[in-house]
């Protein structure tokens, strides 16, 4: 029930509401159009590369390297195009999305005339984030802490972890194989001990543990409830599993998804609930909705059709809802690989 075409008006309208040409460069406004995040930027460039949109792609790779910190790393909040200072540090989420997206445009666009070298930045880039953005647990896994100044074992965010991510990144950078295809499996047991063990749903932000962090870790969402952050879960998990065919993966989906019918389906499914399942929210969004949609192509094509059906019906406005509609419609649209198969041109 969604095509190329449903995905390309889903882009078009996110550049339309929120891309703002900088001269040299590209950033993406916030509902406060005074504010540009790095999550943002990681987005923009994800659809930008797999929608073969190579002005609006280095527009945006630009506006991410003008406003690097000393690790290599994007501020997570900058101003507006001057790029001033608003909130320094770097949010994981945001260089992974962004070291995918240059992995693609490695594969979109291979000769670039000397003007780009998309794969040299790509290995740059997860070099950084390899060095101040992943850390141990007490068994001794990797994890990807929430920044690189930021978090750790007492401030987790599991809306982060993308372990489809983590395999791309292992074929694309051999000898940093073994970190990276570690990954996944420490992502999935930390999900699992956070998660409810009926709904599936995991907190905002969590302890390593599971249990509810020290205050701090977030100041505008809850950190018990299934929320804004949490919401994006399931589409990343979604994306290995389309992916990988990971079991773990399609084990927590197919948990996912069995809440959602016992709800009544995708239609009840609110913006914020709490873990086990109780609406905190009276209205919808296209981030938890089209979020949990994933969890359908763990079980089969009818409820896949259904529920991303729902998405693309029923937009909602805003920055974040727009943008995760955006990704969620092209991975729907099956435009979305982890590798240079599946080349899309302008």
């Amino acid at each position: 029930t969604v095509s190329v075409a449903d995905a390309q008006a889903a882009y078009e309208a996110f550049k339309s509401g929120y891309l703002e040409s900088c001269g040299e460069s590209y950033r993406v406004r916030s509902d406060d159009p005074s504010f540009t995040v790095s999550e943002g930027i990681g987005y923009g460039m994800l659809l930008a590369a797999y929608h073969g949109d190579q002005e609006v792609f280095d527009g945006l790779w630009q506006y991410y390297k003008d406003n690097r910190d000393a690790a290599g790393l994007m501020h997570w909040r900058r101003g507006g195009c001057e790029g001033a200072r608003d909130g320094d540090n770097a949010a994981a989420d945001a260089d992974i999305d962004a070291a995918l997206a240059l992995i693609k445009a490695s594969c979109q666009w291979p000769n670039s005339g000397g003007r780009h070298d998309y794969a040299a930045d790509a290995t740059t880039l997860l070099l950084a984030i390899q060095r101040v953005e992943l850390v141990q647990t007490p068994a001794g896994g990797i994890y990807l802490k929430p920044g690189d100044s930021f978090g750790g074992s007492r401030c987790v965010n599991h809306s982060y972890f993308s372990p489809g991510h983590y395999r791309a990144f292992a074929a694309y950078v051999p000898e940093r194989a073994d970190t990276w295809n570690g990954m996944p499996a420490v992502a999935y047991e930390l999900i699992d001990v956070a998660a409810n063990p009926a709904t599936g749903l995991v907190p905002n932000w969590a302890e390593l543990d599971g249990s509810t962090p020290p205050t701090g870790c977030d100041w505008y969402t809850d950190p018990e409830l299934y929320g804004w952050d949490a919401v994006r879960t399931p589409w990343r998990v979604g994306m290995d599993y389309m992916w990988s065919g990971d079991p773990t993966a399609a084990a927590y989906l197919q948990k996912l998804a069995a809440w959602v019918n016992s709800i009544g389906g995708i239609a009840e499914v609110r913006a914020v609930h709490a873990l086990d399942g109780e609406p905190r929210a009276g209205y919808s969004s296209n981030p938890a909705t089209g979020g949990l949609a994933f969890a359908a192509i763990a079980v089969d094509q009818a409820t896949s059709d259904a529920w991303f059906g729902y998405l693309k019906d029923n937009p909602s406005r805003g920055y974040f809802h727009e943008a995760l509609r955006a990704l969620y419609l092209m991975a729907a649209a099956g435009m979305m690989t982890h590798d240079c198969s599946g080349v899309i041109y302008p």
